[in-house]
C-alpha cells in the first residue's frame, strides 16, 4: 500500500519542542498572510483558515492497461475543515508510460507496472501509487448471431472478448459453452456448432464473470450438393448409358433425383442424356455435363460429369462353344465376342460371317448355329472387320435324345391287357425298341399295373400314368381304364331246366366289392334288380329260376331275357345299392344251362360277354332300378344265392 504524506514548509527543527511548534504556527500564519508594517507601523495579523494538508484517494487502486480511475484530492485548513481541491492541484505521474494521469485527476493505465501519481498545490504534495496489470476481458461477444443452419449442418461460432485496452480477443476454446435444448444443436469446446434437429434454441459462452448469449434456428435439411455417377462416362459410339444424379442433403442422406434434374451438354453432337439420364453416344469426342436442380427457397445446386465416346473398332475376336465334341445329329449355338479399342466386349455372333470346314461335318448357320451331319472334325471360323478367330468341333457317335411310349394315350376296358412299347430316338434321328430294357411304372397300381415288358393290365376303372425310364430319359403315357358291363342271355326258365349263374369279383382297392345284378325281359324292360357281395377273389352262384326271375316287377316271370353284371365299390356302399354304382374293380360271370332231352339232361357253359360301360348305360341301370324300388313295394328286387 502507497502511504499518504502531508508536507508544510517550516524546517524540520521547528518541530523540537512544543515551544517550536507554536512558534512554526505562527510563522505559518505569518506566511499566509499576516501584514507586518515594514516601516515601523503596527503589526496585523489575518484570520482566515490556512490549508495545512492534502490527501490523494483511492490509494493504492489496481488497473488494467487501457483502464481509467478518477483520483480525487482533498484538502485540510487550518482551522480543521475540508474542501476538494481536485481541480486546484498539479498533477503528475512517475512514469506515464504505465499510468498517465489528466489534469483533472483521471488516470489512464497506459502499460504494465507501478506508476506514482502526485497531486501538488501551495507548495503541498501527496502522492499514492497505481499497478497496471495486463489489459483484461471486460466483455464478451459471439459471432454469428442469431445462427441460421439446416439440420446435419456445422458452422463455426466465435466467442470475442473486449479487453480494457480496446483490443479483442478469440476466447472461443477458453469459454464454456451451454445450450438451452440440446437436442436441437450441439457446441464442442473449439466452437464447432452441429445442428441436430429442426427447432430453436439460445446458447451462451460464459468467460469468468462474462456472460454472452445467441439464439439459433434450424430448419429442415436442404439439398447441399449433386453427384453424378458414373463419370466419366465411357462409350461408343451409338452405346448407352444410365447417368445417375444424386443429391446429398445436410444431414447426410442422399435422394435419386435424376428425373428432376434439368440436364444441359457442353456439346450436343458428341452425347445426349434424356430426362430419364440416359445418355446416347453420337459422335467420337468429348463432352462435359451438368444436372442443375433448384426450387422454392432453395439455391439452385449442380453437378457436373464428363462423357468420352470412342469409336468402334474391334480389336480382337474370339469364338466358342459349349462342347468342343458333338454327338452326331446335335445342334449348338457358337459365341462370337469382340474386345474394342475402349476395353468394351461385346458380343457379335449375329454380325460377324461364319464358315465351316468341311461343312459335309458341320455346317454353321447365319446367326452361329452348328450341326452336326457326320462323324469327324470340322474347323469353325467367325470374321469381322478383317478379323478372323476358329476352333474345331469333332462329331462323334449319336446320343439318346428321347423315349417315347406307344400309344401314348389309349383307352382300354376292365380286364383287358395291352402291350404297349418304349421307343427311343437319337440325336440323329433314329429310332430303338427299348421295351424290353427300361424301367416300367405306373402312379396307381390299383387303376393299371404293368410288367417289365410293357404289358398293361387294368384292374378298376380310372386313368393311370405310366412312365418308361432309361439313361436318364422317360418317356410318358396316359393310360384310361373304362368300366366293363357283363351281359349274358337266358331262355325257357323251368323247374327242369334251370340256369346257373356263378361270378366272381376282383378289386385292388376293398376286401368286397359290390356285383350289381340287372334281369331284364324279352321287352328288354328291367324285371329285377339286387346288389350282391363278392369277397375277392370269390365265388358266388345264383339261380335263373330261384333268384332272378322269381320275383319280377310285373309278377310275370319272364322266359327269355338278359342278365347284366356291374362289379362296383363297397366301401361307400355297404348295403349294395343298385340304384347307385361306382364302377370299381372286374369280374368274370358264367352261366351254366341245363337243357332237358328226355330221358337226359345235357348242360352247356357260356362266359358272359364283356361291354363297355358306357354313361348312358350307367345312367339307365341306376335309374330303372330305383323306379323298381320305388314303385315295386318288395316286387322286383332279386336274390343273391349262395357264395362267398
Amino acid at each position: 500500500m502507497t502511504t499518504q504524506r502531508e508536507l508544510t514548509t517550516m524546517p524540520r527543527s521547528f518541530h523540537a519542542s512544543r515551544h517550536s511548534r507554536i512558534f512554526a504556527h505562527l510563522v505559518i500564519l505569518s506566511g499566509l498572510g499576516i501584514l507586518l508594517s515594514g516601516c515601523g507601523g503596527p503589526v496585523h495579523v489575518s484570520s482566515n483558515p490556512q490549508l495545512t494538508r492534502i490527501t490523494v484517494a483511492p490509494d493504492g487502486s489496481t488497473l488494467a492497461v487501457g483502464q481509467t480511475l478518477q483520483f480525487t484530492v482533498s484538502g485540510t485548513y487550518s482551522d480543521g475543515t475540508s474542501k476538494d481541491q481536485t481541480s486546484q492541484v498539479l498533477w503528475t505521474s512517475s512514469n506515464p508510460s504505465v499510468g498517465s494521469v489528466s489534469s483533472t485527476g483521471l488516470v489512464h493505465a497506459t502499460g504494465v507496472g507501478l506508476v506514482s501519481i502526485s497531486a501538488s498545490i501551495n507548495g503541498l504534495t501527496a502522492s499514492t501509487n497505481v499497478k497496471v496489470n495486463r489489459a483484461a476481458p471486460q466483455s464478451i461477444a459471439i459471432t454469428p448471431s442469431p445462427l441460421v443452419l439446416a439440420v446435419g449442418q456445422k458452422a463455426q461460432v466465435t466467442a470475442t472478448a473486449t479487453l480494457t485496452d480496446g483490443s479483442s480477443q478469440d476466447v472461443t476454446q477458453t469459454a464454456t459453452w451451454s445450450i438451452s435444448d440440446p437436442s436441437v444443436i450441439q457446441i464442442d469446446a473449439n466452437g464447432l456448432a452441429s445442428a441436430l434437429k429442426a427447432g430453436t434454441s439460445t446458447f451462451s459462452a460464459t468467460l469468468n464473470s462474462l456472460v454472452a448469449s445467441s439464439s439459433v434456428k434450424v430448419n429442415s435439411a436442404v439439398r447441399q450438393s449433386i453427384a453424378i455417377t458414373p463419370s466419366p462416362v465411357l462409350l461408343i459410339v451409338g452405346q448407352k448409358a444410365q447417368v445417375t444424379a444424386t443429391v446429398t442433403l445436410t444431414d447426410g442422406s442422399s435422394q435419386d433425383v435424376t428425373h428432376t434434374v434439368t440436364w444441359s451438354i457442353s456439346d450436343p453432337s458428341v452425347i445426349q442424356i434424356n430426362s430419364n439420364g440416359v445418355a446416347s453416344a453420337l459422335k467420337a469426342g468429348t463432352s462435359t455435363f451438368t444436372a442443375s436442380l433448384g426450387g422454392p427457397g432453395q439455391a439452385t445446386i449442380s453437378g457436373n460429369g464428363t462423357a468420352k465416346v470412342t469409336p468402334e473398332l474391334l480389336q480382337t475376336l474370339q469364338i466358342s462353344a459349349h462342347d468342343a465334341s458333338m454327338p452326331l445329329g446335335t445342334s449348338q449355338r457358337l459365341t462370337a465376342t469382340g474386345t474394342f479399342n475402349d476395353g468394351v466386349v461385346r458380343d457379335l455372333t449375329s454380325t460377324v460371317s461364319w464358315s465351316s470346314s468341311p461343312s459335309s461335318v458341320v455346317s454353321v448357320s447365319a446367326t452361329g448355329e452348328a450341326t452336326a451331319v457326320a462323324r469327324g472334325s470340322a474347323t469353325l471360323s467367325a470374321t469381322a472387320n478383317g478379323i478372323n478367330a476358329s476352333m474345331t468341333l469333332n462329331v462323334g457317335d449319336p446320343v439318346m435324345s428321347s423315349i417315347a411310349i406307344e400309344p401314348s394315350n389309349l383307352s382300354i376296358l376292365v380286364g383287358r391287357s395291352v402291350q404297349l412299347k418304349a421307343i427311343a430316338t437319337f440325336s440323329d434321328g433314329s429310332t430303338s425298341d427299348l421295351t424290353s430294357t427300361a424301367a416300367w411304372t405306373v402312379d396307381d397300381p390299383r387303376i393299371l399295373e404293368i410288367n417289365q415288358t410293357g404289358n398293361a393290365i387294368a384292374f378298376s376303372p380310372g386313368t393311370a400314368a405310366i412312365e418308361a425310364s432309361q439313361n436318364g430319359f422317360t418317356g410318358k403315357a396316359n393310360v384310361v381304364v373304362r368300366p366293363v358291363a357283363l351281359v349274358s342271355y337266358f331262355s325257357g326258365a323251368s323247374s327242369k331246366t334251370d340256369t346257373t349263374v356263378r361270378m366272381v369279383g376282383t378289386s385292388r382297392i376293398d376286401a368286397e366289392i359290390c356285383t350289381m345284378v340287372y334281369v331284364f325281359n324279352q321287352d328288354q324292360q328291367m324285371s329285377e334288380c339286387c346288389g350282391c357281395q363278392v369277397s375277392r377273389e370269390g365265388l358266388r352262384t345264383l339261380s335263373l329260376q330261384h333268384d332272378l326271375v322269381s320275383n319280377p316287377l310285373t309278377g310275370i316271370t319272364p322266359k327269355t331275357g338278359t342278365v347284366v353284371l356291374v362289379t362296383s365299390a363297397s366301401n361307400a356302399n355297404t348295403s349294395c345299392n343298385p340304384a347307385v354304382i361306382t364302377p370299381a374293380g372286374f369280374g368274370d360271370a358264367w352261366a351254366t344251362h341245363m337243357q332237358s332231352t328226355d330221358p337226359t339232361l345235357s348242360a352247356t357253359e357260356t362266359q358272359f360277354t364283356k361291354t363297355e360301360l358306357s354313361d348312358t348305360l350307367l345312367t339307365n341301370l341306376q335309374s330303372q332300378c330305383s323306379y323298381i324300388q320305388m314303385l315295386g313295394s318288395g316286387q322286383g328286387v332279386c336274390s343273391c344265392g349262395t357264395g362267398d
